[in-house]
């Protein structure tokens, strides 16, 4: 991972948050850039928050509102972890940072 992006963990099987992503034009990368491939239930999506924090936050407010059976777990650089759900933009901006990673969890499995 790079140092200006931050990484989201999506259960494979769970599309629509990509979707709502290509719809608002933020770009990601998968693992497949630096030639990794990963054989678990979760698709990595690197994305830039230089460019994109504010759609990307955006984004992510709009699917946690819409999936309430979903946890939503932020690791940060130095291992702290942030339940991020009930947020609204402004104030998912500033949780958001470079480096960390949101995991999407389905509480209902």
């Amino acid at each position: 991972m790079r140092s200006d992006e931050i990484t989201l963990l999506v259960p494979i099987k769970d599309r629509e948050l990509m979707q709502a992503l290509f719809d608002a034009e933020v770009k990601y990368e998968t693992p497949a850039r630096d030639g990794l491939v990963f054989d678990s239930g979760e698709m990595h999506a690197y994305i830039d928050l230089i460019k994109y924090l504010s759609p990307f936050a955006c984004v992510l407010i709009a699917y946690i509102k819409r999936n309430s059976n979903k946890r939503f777990v932020m690791t940060r650089k130095n291992g702290d972890k942030i339940e991020i759900s009930g947020h609204n933009a402004k104030d998912t901006e500033r949780l958001l940072e470079k480096g960390a990673t949101i995991s999407i969890k389905d509480e209902s499995e």
